[in-house]
C-alpha cells in the first residue's frame, strides 16, 4: 500500500511538474491594431491566463491570433502580461516575461534576445504628415531640420537610427502624435503604415493626412531573452507549431479574419 501511494505521488509530482512546464509568459503591448489591441476600449486589466482552445478576455488581434494558435498547438498555457512596449523590452530582458512579441529584429538586439525562426508580422516605415504639408519628399534627408514624432520605444530601422539631421520626439501614443500634428506642433509623423491606417479606421478620426512614401519595413518575431533557460525551447516550441497551423489551416483562416496576408 505505501508503495502503492508513493507511486502515485510521485506520477502527481511528475504530472504537475509537466503541467508547470506547459506554461510561458508573454509580454505585449496593446493599442497596436491589428496586430494586438484591446478587446474592450479603456480596458485596465493587464494580465489574463489563455489556457490551450481557450481565448484573452481582453486582447485581439493578427499577431495575438498567430502566437496563441501557435504556441497553444504545442500545449503551452500563455500567461498574458500588457505593458507599454518600452517597458515590455524590459520586462524580457530582466526576465519579468519569457517572451515578448511581436518584436522587430536589430542586430543590436541579439547580444541579449534569442528570435524565433518564424515570423509574426511585417510592418512598413511611412511618415505622416497635414494635406497641406510643404515636405518634397525625396528620402528621408528631406526631413533636414524638421520636427518627426516618433513612437517610443519603436524600432524604425538603421538608416533612421542614423538620421541624426532630424529633430525626433518620443510620444506614447498614436493618438498623441495625431493631435500634435492637428496642432502643427510637429511637421510630421513616424510611424507603422497597417497600424496607424487601422488605428484611423477604428477611431473614426476626422482628420485625413498624407503619407510619403515608405522608408523601410520590418519583420517582427517572438524574442526572449538570452539569460532565460526557458527561452530557447519556448521559440522552438512556438516555430514548430508556426509551422503545424500553416498546414492545418488555421494560419489561412487568421489571415482571412484579418484580411492580411
Amino acid at each position: 500500500m505505501v508503495l502503492l501511494f508513493l507511486g502515485i505521488f510521485a506520477s502527481c509530482l511528475t504530472g504537475c511538474s509537466q503541467t508547470q512546464d506547459k506554461s510561458v509568459t508573454v509580454g505585449t503591448l496593446t493599442s497596436y491594431p491589428p496586430y494586438t489591441f484591446e478587446k474592450t476600449p479603456g480596458e485596465q486589466r493587464t494580465t489574463d491566463s489563455v489556457a490551450p482552445g481557450k481565448d484573452s478576455e481582453i486582447l485581439q488581434g493578427y499577431a495575438w491570433d498567430i502566437l496563441r494558435e501557435s504556441l497553444h498547438a504545442m500545449g503551452y498555457t500563455i500567461e498574458l502580461r500588457i505593458y507599454p512596449w518600452d517597458e515590455a523590452l524590459e520586462a524580457a530582458k530582466s526576465g519579468e516575461v519569457d517572451v515578448i512579441f511581436p518584436t522587430s529584429f536589430k542586430e543590436e538586439r541579439t547580444a541579449y534576445f534569442y528570435f524565433s525562426q518564424e515570423p509574426i508580422d511585417t510592418t512598413n516605415f511611412v511618415i505622416y504628415t497635414t494635406q497641406d504639408s510643404p515636405i518634397q519628399w525625396g528620402n528621408l534627408s528631406s526631413l533636414d531640420g524638421l520636427t518627426i514624432a516618433v513612437m517610443r520605444g519603436w524600432d524604425y530601422g538603421s538608416e533612421w537610427d542614423g538620421a541624426n539631421y532630424i529633430d525626433k520626439i518620443e510620444v506614447d501614443s498614436i493618438l498623441q502624435a495625431l493631435q500634435m500634428l492637428d496642432n502643427e506642433s510637429i511637421d510630421g509623423f513616424a510611424s507603422y503604415e497597417i497600424i496607424v491606417d487601422s488605428t484611423l479606421k477604428n477611431e473614426n478620426w476626422p482628420t485625413s493626412y498624407r503619407k510619403l512614401p515608405g522608408f523601410g519595413s520590418s519583420v517582427e518575431y517572438l524574442a526572449g531573452s538570452q539569460n532565460n533557460s526557458k527561452v530557447k525551447e519556448i521559440l522552438n516550441a512556438f516555430d514548430t507549431g508556426k509551422r503545424q497551423i500553416i498546414e492545418n489551416g488555421t494560419m489561412a483562416e487568421i489571415n482571412e479574419k484579418w484580411g492580411l496576408q
